[in-house]
């Protein structure tokens, strides 16, 4: 094992191969997210989580830790050296970083010592910020399509029994309601997660393009924005996926999909809280009924939908990029070998320890789903 210092990280390398050691090219986005990605490693992983590792088809992992939370690998990918930088500064310490590609953006900020916020006021924070964020998006010509959203305390209940994750829903819908006013849902809503994490800041990345995508919903889930109040007094306003026009990947000719957080829920409801292999083949269930979705083939594996199916694998099949989001760092040598046995085209897989959103929930996971030229 390997570490050295880059920034403020700490990086150790421990590489598991088949053969020989595999050669990882550099990759990395700009110095814009605080030199969050060693350029010597093509991985992008969240700040304050405990343990992430990073599996690549060559079977090489690593052990990352960053601060502060970043998005996954293949948002680093996008990107080039001369990518244009630019930023906007909020004040109370906030800055919006933009990161700007010919068909792309990503925007980045960061709320310090979010966790010593009251839920009311953190409510709050999170709806000027996300009113920041619009202001700014409108401003560089560019639509959301996929927000990151890092939470400290995520499941903290205060006096009067709101939850932190409500809350920060509450000012997100209240910020959506401003920014695109009372349209129909379905078809602007970008893919998103929300997870919690170790540190105090509220950090929030935007995946954004010059063209809309077309949000996708799961058909075995219940779209999020419709969830019933058992779940909060304000549902989380999100799409399953968003398809793409074009590939992230520059020189490919295939679409790209983007999927969003997805969890043992089928309908609304948590199923097997607290099992983890009962949750993770629900999660590779509702991942296959996403990708099937997106393809314009749901008919096929809602005739047949279990693992052994032919059209479940298929569905399956289509995942280039997971990034998985576990709860107990225990299962960790278990989710890896679930997804690595279950997902056989897969570039790269992320595993990051982090909090959910739901008490009962283990597991959560979110891709990139390749699809056929138009």
């Amino acid at each position: 094992m390997t570490s050295r210092q880059h920034g403020c990280a700490t990086i150790c390398d421990r590489a598991v191969t088949r053969n020989q050691s595999p050669t990882l090219p550099p990759r990395g986005p700009p110095a814009t997210w605080n030199q969050a990605l060693d350029r010597g490693h093509p991985s992008l992983i969240g700040s304050n989580f405990e343990e992430s590792w990073l599996i690549t088809d060559a079977m090489a992992s690593s052990r990352v830790r960053l601060n502060p939370p970043v998005p996954p690998a293949w948002v680093g990918d996008v990107f080039c050296a001369d990518s244009k930088q630019s930023r906007v500064d909020l004040g109370r310490e906030s800055v919006i970083h933009i990161t700007e590609s010919s068909d792309f953006g990503l925007l980045r900020v960061v709320l310090p010592d979010a966790t010593h916020l009251d839920n009311r006021a953190f409510r709050s924070a999170v709806q000027q910020t996300y009113l920041s964020l619009a202001e700014t998006l409108r401003k560089v010509g560019m639509l959301p399509l996929r927000f990151w959203n890092y939470l400290p305390d995520i499941l903290r209940r205060n006096a009067n029994g709101d939850v932190r994750y409500e809350s920060f829903n509450a000012g997100r819908s209240a910020a959506f309601k401003a920014w695109f006013g009372e349209s129909d849902l379905s078809s602007w809503l970008a893919t998103a997660s929300a997870v919690g994490h170790l540190g105090d800041e509220l950090a929030i990345d935007v995946f954004a393009g010059r063209t809309p995508g077309r949000p996708e919903e799961n058909p075995r889930q219940t779209s999020a924005y419709r969830y019933s109040r058992r779940y909060g007094p304000v549902p989380p306003y999100f799409a399953r996926a968003v398809v793409l026009d074009r590939s992230l990947r520059h020189t490919e000719s295939y679409r790209s999909a983007i999927v969003a957080g997805t969890a043992s829920v089928v309908g609304e409801d948590t199923r097997h809280a607290g099992n983890l292999l009962e949750q993770l083949n629900e999660v590779y269930l509702n991942l296959a009924c996403v990708s099937s979705a997106v393809a314009g083939e749901h008919r096929e594996v809602a005739d047949d939908l279990s693992l052994a199916a032919e059209p479940v694998a298929r569905a399956l099949s289509r995942y280039s990029e997971i990034r998985v989001y576990v709860v107990r760092g225990g299962d960790i040598p278990d989710v890896i070998a679930g997804f690595e046995t279950t997902f056989p085209n897969l570039n790269r897989l992320e595993v990051v320890s982090a909090s959910l959103c739901r008490p009962g929930l283990l597991v959560e996971a979110e891709g990139i789903i390749d699809l056929a030229p138009l």
